[in-house]
């Protein structure tokens, strides 16, 4: 979850006590905002922010992005006072204003309250890699703009030949889907960004290579 130091650019929200309304920038995910049985969002960032919301006395209102670029947009311009959608926080060193490579967004970050591990997820009728050596000159997706590069760091610094594929998608879904047709050769996700359906449907195709090279 992220908050807005300072609005640039775009005309701010009003701060929530004059205009009475929370302004928040949601990324719909199964670990953060999701519809409920009945349709109606549930999961614990909605939760947290109805919560809030009540306790300040103040309406919720919700403006659902189709990117992760899109709600760090919403959240650093001011146009949303705070922002959810499982995203990565940037490495603490970043956020120091005398950092070498400090973060140029103006926002700031809570801490992480879900605990992800990044997995690989390959087609089950294709080729089953087995380090990441195995992958050279195949595309590894991620979602861009989600922090998860930062995780990624060493994986991708130790093996340049493999063609590492930012890409800009609203969800964990959409980044699967681009892997059961064949477009990407694998791809990388946070395995708790899955539901469980998901999980149990993909947990035989998951290989976990951070500790297997050989």
């Amino acid at each position: 979850m992220l908050a807005a130091l300072a609005g640039c650019e775009r005309e701010p929200a009003p701060p929530p006590e004059d205009d009475g309304r929370l302004v928040v920038a949601v990324r719909p995910g199964p670990t953060s905002w999701f519809p409920g049985p009945d349709g109606a969002p549930s999961g614990f960032d909605h939760d947290v922010l109805m919560r809030f919301a009540a306790e300040r006395g103040v309406a919720l209102k919700v403006v659902e992005v189709a990117s992760a670029e899109a709600l760090l947009a919403m959240v650093s311009t001011g146009e949303a006072h705070v922002g959810v959608g499982g995203l990565y926080p940037p490495p603490p060193s970043t956020r120091k204003a005398d950092a070498a490579h400090p973060d140029p967004r103006p926002v700031v970050w809570t801490n992480g309250y879900y605990a992800v591990e990044p997995v690989l997820i390959y087609r089950r009728d294709g080729f089953k890699p087995k380090t990441w050596r195995d992958l050279a000159g195949a595309e590894v997706g991620y979602i861009d703009a989600t922090g998860i590069v930062e995780q990624l760091r060493a994986a991708r610094a130790a093996h340049p030949e493999v063609e590492w594929k930012p890409m800009s998608l609203a969800s964990a879904d959409a980044l699967i889907a681009q892997v059961l047709p064949g477009h990407v050769a694998a791809i990388v996700e946070e395995m708790g960004a899955l539901t469980a359906e998901e999980q149990e449907i993909l947990g035989r195709l998951c290989r976990k290579l951070g500790k297997r090279e050989s």
